[in-house]
């Protein structure tokens, strides 16, 4: 199944994107670790990071690094079963701003989860979407 998530500028058209469907085997498992990566130019994009556990829940551990690699930021948080939450990188980091060019990645303590990280162009609200994939 293909989806088209978009943004309606009225006579203007719109800006968006398409996207597959996932499968449950797709999801981040226990055990698993998955990175994202932010934008380089925060003034000009955002990032809001996407969570969807699945039947068991999902706990995290959530590390951010600069763009030499140094650790600025770790949290742990769990979420409940079937559950859904779209928050700003900000919120997620428990106040952490970013300032360009971070990864953070998501190793997965128990249950698993879809993760997403949604990018949008401050200008013309133009969004793209990268999954966290399981880091090999």
């Amino acid at each position: 199944m293909l989806v088209r998530v978009f943004n309606d500028g009225g006579s203007a058209g719109t800006t968006g994107l398409t996207e597959d469907s996932l499968s449950v085997d797709a999801a981040l498992q226990n055990g698993s670790s998955a990175t994202l990566i932010a934008p380089d130019d925060v003034s000009r994009f955002r990032l809001n990071i996407g969570i969807r556990t699945l039947a068991q829940g999902v706990t995290l551990s959530i590390t951010a690094r600069d763009k030499d690699g140094a650790i600025v930021k770790s949290v742990t948080t769990a979420y409940l079963p079937t559950f859904f939450t779209q928050v700003g990188a900000s919120q997620l980091l428990n106040g952490y701003v970013l300032r360009g060019g971070e990864t953070i990645t998501f190793d997965v303590t128990g249950g698993s989860a879809f993760i997403y990280g949604a990018t949008t162009d401050n200008a013309t609200n133009d969004p793209s979407v990268q999954f966290a994939r399981p880091n090999d």
